[in-house]
């Protein structure tokens, strides 16, 4: 398995561990316990790839990395929040609700979290 690949599968992982927990605790009690860990597994695996393949590759020798990490940490959570909204059948355009800050929180820990531990190994991966 290459350096990348083993990468992704770590970053998704670890992603997951981190923002799950949050979801699974902090959403309202009227999304499922199933849904919220479906959300833990769906939602990342919707934003990670663009976030982590796609974003990097596409900004990469034209913006700095504090552009790149807003645009994606800007990214993540809306993304995130509108697909939720989707899979749950909720209006895109609906007034933000708890479990849409809880995603923005669980997004903001993950970030933190990934900022921290990977930021070396995902620079030299990304070039970011």
């Amino acid at each position: 398995m290459s350096p990348t690949v083993a990468f992704l599968i770590f970053g998704y992982l670890a992603t997951v561990a981190i923002e799950t927990p949050v979801l699974c605790v902090g959403m309202d009690q009227q999304t499922p316990v199933r849904l919220r860990l479906e959300a833990g597994l769906l939602l990342t695996a919707f934003t990670y790839p663009v976030v982590v393949i796609l974003l990097p590759f596409v900004m990469s020798g034209v913006f700095s990395r504090p552009v790149y990490l807003l645009v994606a940490e800007v990214f993540a959570p809306a993304a995130e929040i509108l697909f939720f909204r989707f899979i749950t059948a909720r209006k895109l355009t609906a007034a933000f609700d708890r479990n849409d800050v809880v995603i923005i929180v669980a997004n903001l820990l993950s970030f933190t979290a990934g900022h921290f531990l990977l930021a070396q190994p995902l620079a030299s991966l990304t070039g970011y």
